[in-house]
């Protein structure tokens, strides 16, 4: 089981993850450099920093969090997918409401600006969204994809959130279909043949250079960690040497950015955070109540955060017209508050979903219609 510094630790990390994606693009469109310049090399551009971190948290928190609910019984495919469903469009929702409402008064109020989103802002690119089949790439030439969309309008962001899930699909339909009847498994078999596409993309390259590669290494270490940390208790100093040792490498890395990404970036990314993960998790102190609390808050809606920010950044540069430094404070700070705000009112709805999972599970069990 995690312990609190360690549980604090994901919450923060998850928290700075979606502010280096917030600020890396708000940096970008106010004109100011969006890159941390490292000594030797040419730099780390935020946001991709912020998406590896998360693809690396996705996959250590999914199967963490998988393995102990299998471990306490009645957990399954079913379940799984059900749970993912509901923290994925809990937050996708409301979120792709907003996009739309923005993007209208964006083309209402600023349509030779929005041009270069107009052609991705229809009903077909709409629905593509919300099934997840945002650029999908076909595989070994076969396009498996009932329609062929990109990202809906400036939701951009989105094109990582179909990665996300097929990664879910792929993961509930290797590790969860085991004890499932024949139906099952072949069911759980169709659902691992449309997942293959965009997990086999995002390996060998895709958008996101490797970030199913990512992905599925952190929930590798996931699988392993409680067996680690076991053997390791009580070695904080070691494992925080460890992650320092990691991060400073990145400076004598060569890096190659590619869209902003490289796998060299990804691994260093990766290891600094497990070995930070096995330190929190070695440490025999308490994480203070306040920063916990604190931390917690921020991730609550980060989720909400990364989906919505860059439509309210492109909003406030071209219908609000503002540039530079101002740009830059205002759409961070927006950003915040819009997500904040709409993540109260969804957030707990994923919840109440989860809870009627082990209903549905069971009466697949035992026959009945659901």
């Amino acid at each position: 089981m995690l312990r609190q510094p360690t549980s604090v630790l994901l919450d923060s990390v998850r928290a700075i993850s979606a502010q280096l994606v917030v600020v890396g693009h708000a940096l970008g469109f106010a004109f100011l450099p969006n890159r941390y310049e490292y000594v030797g090399q040419s730099g780390i551009v935020l946001q991709a920093v912020g998406v590896i971190l998360f693809f690396a948290l996705s996959g250590f928190v999914i199967a963490y969090t998988a393995i102990q609910k299998i471990d306490r019984g009645r957990y399954g495919l079913t379940n799984f997918l059900v749970d993912r469903t509901a923290r994925i469009y809990s937050g996708l929702l409301p979120s792709i409401v907003l996009i739309l409402i923005l993007d209208c008064l964006f083309g209402m109020y600023a349509p030779d600006a929005f041009v270069r989103y107009a052609a991705f802002f229809n009903g077909g690119t709409f629905l593509a969204n919300l099934l997840q089949f945002q650029d999908y790439p076909p595989l070994f030439g076969v396009m498996l994809s009932p329609v062929i969309a990109t990202t809906f309008g400036t939701g951009i962001p989105l094109w990582s959130l179909a990665v996300e899930w097929w990664m879910y699909v792929f993961f509930g339909a290797v590790f969860l279909a085991w004890p499932l009847s024949f139906q099952g498994k072949a069911i759980a078999a169709g659902l691992l043949v449309l997942a293959l596409p965009v997990v086999w993309e995002n390996a060998v390259g895709g958008r996101g250079g490797g970030l199913s590669i990512v992905w599925l290494v952190a929930a590798l270490l996931a699988l392993a960690f409680d067996r680690i940390a076991s053997v390791f208790r009580r070695k904080t100093a070691a494992w925080g040497l460890l992650a320092l040792v990691t991060l400073i490498a990145l400076d004598k890395t060569p890096i190659q950015l590619t869209g902003g990404y490289d796998l060299r970036l990804s691994v260093i990314l990766l290891l600094t955070l497990f070995f930070g993960l096995m330190a929190a998790q070695a440490t025999v102190w308490r994480v203070p109540d306040g920063v916990q609390s604190f931390a917690r808050r921020l991730a609550g809606y980060s989720f909400t955060l990364y989906l919505t920010h860059y439509s309210i950044v492109v909003f406030i540069k071209f219908v609000v017209g503002l540039e530079g430094r101002a740009l830059l404070l205002t759409s961070v700070i927006a950003a915040n508050v819009v997500a904040a705000v709409l993540a109260s009112f969804t957030g707990g709805r994923r919840f109440w979903v989860y809870q009627h999972s082990d209903g549905l599970a069971n009466a697949k069990r035992h026959g009945r219609t659901i």
